[in-house]
């Protein structure tokens, strides 16, 4: 019913005077108030489900962006697995507290053996070569300090280990925040097959050596070349 056809209905009931007539003219101001609240309302509801509508892509785009990202990020951590897995040399990273990080080259434990979880690099070595564990820590403190420029710090840092007959060098590489170091990457190479081509090396021109001051006497040199063949 609209207002108009309210109005006629109003008019055609009993009464008399003005006081009918105010009564009729309440009776539309409020139909009118109560109609434009339920015109807010039913506007304020299609916002509402237009906004809702408006959130619910925003968040689909939202989580269609994160698994993209999330996917990049897997996929750059699985290539870095392959390298790391895949290189000669054996990285690790440390942090503040000295704590060798779980991504590491997998020619470490290789080498070395197994790391325990949040392990400090000087417990590793004490599996290693422990003489050079206590050496280590105290030097470590004195980086993490930030007294002194950190190359001077990392200059007494072991340089070499031994496993049985293997010879293996090492090197650091600090990572910094500002002017302190924030980690410090450890770099190990198997420096095995240099050493002993150095020794055979040595060896041979020793042998050479022998061989010249030999040659002054035909004879000696004779008897020295039957004796090595």
């Amino acid at each position: 019913m609209t207002f108009e056809e309210a109005a006629a209905v109003l008019d055609e009931m009993p009464g008399s005077g003005d006081g009918a007539v105010r009564h009729r003219d309440e009776i539309l101001q409020l139909g009118q108030r109560v109609a434009r609240l339920v015109h807010a309302l039913v506007h304020r509801t299609a916002v509402m489900h237009r906004m809702a509508g408006d959130l619910e892509e925003a968040n689909e785009r939202l989580e269609e962006r994160v698994a993209q990202r999330t996917s990049a990020l897997n996929q750059r951590n699985e290539d870095m697995r392959l390298v790391f897995d895949n290189v000669a040399q054996g990285f690790m990273t440390l942090n503040l507290d000295g704590e060798i990080s779980p991504e590491r080259s997998a020619v470490v434990e290789r080498w070395f053996g197994p790391v325990e979880e949040s392990e400090t690099f000087w417990s590793y070595l004490t599996r290693i070569e422990p003489a050079k564990s206590a050496w280590f820590q105290m030097m470590w403190k004195q980086l993490m300090a930030n007294r002194v420029p950190p190359a001077i710090s990392i200059a007494p840092l072991p340089k070499n280990l031994q496993v049985g007959e293997r010879f293996y060098a090492v090197a650091y590489d600090p990572i910094f925040d500002g002017k302190s170091v924030k980690k410090v990457i450890v770099i190990v190479t198997d420096e095995t097959s240099r050493i002993e081509g150095e020794k055979q090396e040595r060896a041979r021109r020793e042998m050479v050596k022998i061989a010249t001051r030999l040659m002054g006497d035909r004879g000696d040199f004779i008897a020295f070349f039957d004796d090595t063949t």
